[in-house]
């Protein structure tokens, strides 16, 4: 019977997901459109437009930005989770139960000490194989 005491840490490095930017851009183009095409005054359209760039550049610097993203994710035998955030910085941090997780994503939301929020998006462009179906085992 073995035990996840001994059990070495799982470490999952984060490459940037091309797929994740992907979606980033495209779903504020599209909600672009969908504004642009409604009802209403073009005056809050063209508000809305620094609205939509600002939260593109926000979520794309938060999550695929080299200096700003989390590179990796450590689960030790103990059970605390360890992030490095821009390569510089570590924090530990406990995972949240309103996580995601499914076969081809898996969405990871942790808060640390300081009540911080971080949240992990995994696709499958971004980690390895081997790592992201360890992490499926351990948090099913």
């Amino acid at each position: 019977m073995s035990s996840r005491q001994y059990a070495p840490p799982l470490r999952i490095k984060l490459q940037s997901s091309h797929l994740l930017s992907t979606f980033i851009i495209s779903s504020h183009i599209l909600t672009f459109s969908v504004l642009w095409f409604l009802p209403v005054h073009s005056v809050f359209i063209l508000l809305s437009l620094p609205v939509l760039i600002a939260s593109t550049y926000r979520s794309l610097k938060k999550h695929t930005f080299e200096k700003h993203r989390i590179h990796e994710v450590i689960h030790d035998s103990d059970g605390d989770w360890k992030l490095f955030i821009g390569g510089k910085k570590e924090v530990y941090a406990d995972l949240q139960a309103d996580s995601y997780r499914h076969p081809f994503i898996s969405i990871l939301n942790f808060k640390t000490e300081d009540k911080e929020k971080h949240t992990v998006i995994l696709l499958p462009d971004n980690v390895d194989r081997e790592s992201f179906r360890q992490l499926r085992v351990l948090l099913f």
